[in-house]
């Protein structure tokens, strides 16, 4: 058993998660350039508002709460959900 609990076989997966999300994190944050600077929201947030609302109401419904969240909240709500399964995860399939 590792710290914290989790045994060292899963903390080792739980590795392999998150570099699986911090890679194309950074990517994305390279191909934008500037840090924190996010010119394509705008752009995002009306391609999220586009489609018709009763074709697709639950995109319509969501389409604030996909694209309001900052990268920060964004990042954070992600590292949660990853050590939130860590702590609720009782055994290993």
């Amino acid at each position: 058993m590792g710290l914290g609990g989790v045994p060292k076989s899963w903390a080792a997966l739980a590795i392999d998660l998150i570099s699986q999300f911090v890679a194309p994190t950074a990517t994305e944050r390279t191909l934008r350039g500037v840090p924190g600077d996010e010119p394509d929201r705008d752009h995002i947030g009306q391609s999220y508002r586009a489609p018709d609302a009763e074709r697709f109401p639950h995109v319509a419904r969501a389409a604030r709460a996909l694209v309001d969240p900052t990268e920060r909240e964004r990042r954070n709500f992600a590292m949660g959900v990853i050590i939130a399964g860590l702590e609720a995860t009782s055994t290993y399939p």
